[in-house]
């Protein structure tokens, strides 16, 4: 080999060193959280229903985002084979729990919420999209990544259904209090997420709970945070608590119990009671 090539060579080497000490977590987080994107549940085609008839029904459409305790990871009770109206991809369908749209096998809030309701709020039906994925940060649902691409897909696709969302229903804050996210960082980021519903067109109100218990974790933060919003910013209005529940009402930790399950879900009813007596968004 002639002796110039040494140079060229060291050099390649050189730089494929650094390129192999340069930071790598970026992309192994957008990696998981493709990931994760991959375990939503998807929606059961034997029980399609027809979109614009749901419509002609003027329901009251719950847009539901946030992550495990939003999606499917509760412990599995009576009320999880309740079938809601639930909206993905686009198509309408019925559904029991594990929901479409959510991470996780188990069971869900949103049957026991429906129930309390009587699967209706302020005389009008109830039908529910969502999009609720487990461990993630508000980082990733206004971070222009995997996320925030999908979840805009799919608020683009309910809205070609014609079912406009009446309430978004926020349950998210484990992930953040387990990462020690300021209140300041939370804020500034669930106000661009709000920006990021409004740009896809959808300007229901943002009803926010305290939604941070984990074992260890501190949700201090996060909790001024929500509070700060949904006490005086407009467009957030204030969710449940459901922080005290602990012991025997959480699942492995951070998932609600059976029993904590139809706790938070009866708060969620007792919210959006009376959110339709005194704001009635959708009319």
């Amino acid at each position: 080999m002639p002796t110039r090539a040494y140079p060229i060579i060291g050099i390649c080497l050189l730089l494929a060193g650094l390129l192999w000490l340069l930071p790598r977590q970026p992309v192994e987080a957008a990696d998981s959280l493709a990931q994760k994107l991959t375990q939503i549940q998807p929606a059961p085609a034997k029980s399609e229903l027809v979109c614009a008839d749901l419509a002609k029904q003027q329901p009251v459409v719950l847009l539901v985002l946030g992550q495990s305790n939003a999606a499917n990871h509760a412990e599995l009770g009576d009320a999880s084979y309740i079938p809601l109206n639930i909206v993905k991809d686009g198509r309408c369908y019925s559904s029991t729990a594990p929901l479409p749209g959510g991470t996780g096998r188990g069971a869900s809030l949103w049957p026991h919420v429906s129930q309390y309701l009587g699967h209706q709020l302020g005389g009008r039906p109830l039908v529910y999209a969502l999009i609720a994925i487990e461990s993630t940060p508000i980082a990733d649902w206004v971070g222009n990544g995997p996320l925030q691409q999908h979840w805009q897909q799919q608020l683009g696709q309910l809205a070609a259904t014609g079912l406009t969302p009446s309430l978004v229903l926020w349950q998210q804050g484990e992930a953040d209090a387990k990462a020690k996210t300021s209140q300041a960082d939370y804020r500034q980021a669930l106000l661009k997420l709000q920006a990021a519903l409004q740009a896809a067109k959808v300007s229901a109100p943002i009803v926010a709970a305290q939604s941070t218990y984990c074992p260890g974790a501190d949700g201090s933060q996060v909790r001024a945070a929500l509070a700060d919003l949904t006490q005086h910013q407009a467009g957030f209005l204030p969710g449940p608590d459901t922080d005290d529940l602990q012991g025997e009402m959480r699942s492995g930790g951070c998932h609600f119990s059976a029993i904590g399950l139809r706790i938070a879900a009866q708060r969620w009813a007792n919210t959006l009671e009376h959110v339709s007596k005194t704001l009635k968004p959708w009319t």
